[in-house]
């Protein structure tokens, strides 16, 4: 299923980048309105965060990814819906950028695969600090 119409004109990159950023912000919507929704039928309203451990200290955006995957300290409830929607948001510009370095390399554009290269390194970096 496409989530735009193809034009002829269109290159095979702004296709991919499309569906890649209309595939990352529908699978985030759809965690976060999850999570909203079971937060308002357990009948805590929107108040998700109520104990300490539900926040995120001195952690970085790569080991909470680490921590969701291995289910270790996970959030609870809504918390984790909605986790793991803003978690699918901030990966899908670093999917994109992975995906023009790809093909930039495939098709031996070797100025922008090394400029899409130092711009991965900064985003990884930023995440990795913060």
């Amino acid at each position: 299923m496409a989530l735009i119409l193809y034009k002829k004109n269109d290159s095979r990159l702004e296709t991919v980048m499309s569906c890649i950023f209309g595939l990352g912000v529908i699978v985030a919507s759809l965690f976060v309105i999850i999570g909203i929704i079971l937060s308002h039928h357990s009948h805590t309203g929107l108040d998700l965060l109520k104990e300490r451990s539900d926040f995120i200290h001195k952690s970085n955006f790569f080991r909470l990814v680490n921590a969701l995957i291995g289910g270790r300290n996970l959030p609870k409830g809504p918390l984790l819906f909605v986790t793991l929607g803003m978690v699918s948001l901030v990966l899908t510009p670093l999917l994109a950028v992975a995906a023009s370095f790809v093909y930039f390399a495939l098709t031996k554009n070797l100025k922008f695969a090394f400029i899409t290269l130092v711009v991965m390194a900064i985003l990884i970096t930023s995440l990795a600090v913060h």
